[in-house]
């Protein structure tokens, strides 16, 4: 009887810990995202090779001031900060796995594995001087290893009161719309690693065509940058169009218990947001990508990415239980 009381103890104070991880997490992703701006920042402000060497700058662990240099070594030292917490934090899980959801663990795992290869994709981002390949798959796995953290914090700390499970169909729509969003983002990625901002230099036109010529393999230089913001443009609106449709789809499906308000919430949220961000990609063209819209452009995409996992989680969870 003690015995079962000791244990009945220990686990109740174990589950208490675990709930004292979550203000640290919620501030972790707070970092987190400001850093995924930041290194949209570093980009906007041609600061990405201002520290031309890796992982030291200048050969320096602290350089001397210079506003360029600093905007690259602050997101090195953010990022630094993060890839330790987040070590910390999987390795806590891992020790108090008995009393923590093996999803979290997982996601943790995996944002571990993340972590790695961008570090790695960080160091060749500068050893490779920018090259395109290596910025955009900067930007996925930064958004990838995002997700992992949004993922563990979802596992540990979300309801489990969904009392029905989704159907297969809404959960097919959610990944639909979670892969458009995951390839608009890293189109936008090659947009902005191309310098293919002001390839259009009208809006909602492109270069006064409705249908200006697409060829990303055109020797030009010229024709595939128009070709890398054509294609982002018209995934924009493609997006659009899916999140539309999802926001209908949820407002549609009445007086069924899997459709719960968070889920209709999250799906409006979704649609305000892509309508804003089409309005600002369209200020980044007109006033020809001004570093604040261009941060503000990823920090929306970023705010998509999360609301999006939300969602998709809600439908992955009640369809597990």
């Amino acid at each position: 009887m003690n015995t079962t009381k000791g244990t009945l103890r220990t686990t109740q104070e174990m589950k208490s810990q675990l709930n004292g991880l979550k203000l640290p997490i919620k501030i972790l992703i707070g970092i987190t995202f400001f850093l995924i701006a930041l290194g949209g920042a570093v980009r906007a402000m041609d600061a990405g090779l201002a520290c031309p060497d890796w992982p030291l700058c200048f050969g320096y662990v602290i350089p001397p001031y210079d506003l360029q240099v600093y905007y690259e070594f602050i997101h090195r030292a953010v990022a630094g900060f993060v890839g330790l917490a987040f070590l910390a934090l999987t390795a806590f899980l891992i020790y108090k796995r008995d009393v923590v959801q093996k999803g979290a663990i997982v996601a943790s795992v995996a944002g571990v594995a993340i972590l790695i290869i961008q570090i790695i994709m960080g160091a060749l981002t500068v050893i490779k001087l920018l090259h395109f390949s290596f910025v955009t798959l900067h930007l996925f796995f930064g958004m990838s290893f995002f997700g992992c953290l949004l993922w563990v914090y979802f596992e540990l700390f979300s309801s489990t009161s969904q009392s029905r499970p989704i159907p297969r169909s809404f959960t097919a729509v959610l990944a639909v719309v979670f892969g458009a969003l995951y390839i608009q983002i890293i189109l936008g990625g090659l947009v902005s690693s191309n310098y293919a901002g002001v390839a259009c230099e009208d809006f909602p036109l492109c270069n006064g065509s409705l249908l200006p010529e697409v060829n990303i393999f055109s020797a030009e230089l010229g024709t595939r940058l128009v070709a890398f913001q054509a294609v982002h443009r018209v995934g924009a609106y493609i997006l659009t169009f899916l999140i539309f449709a999802l926001f209908r789809l949820t407002q549609k499906v009445k007086h069924e218990e899997w459709m719960t308000p968070e889920i209709k919430k999250i799906s409006l949220y979704l649609l305000l947001l892509v309508l804003g961000q089409i309005g600002v990609g369209a200020v980044n063209v007109l006033f020809k990508v001004p570093p604040v819209v261009t941060v503000l452009h990823l920090a929306i995409a970023a705010t998509l990415y999360g609301l999006m996992l939300r969602i998709f989680f809600l439908g992955a969870r009640a369809k597990a239980q």
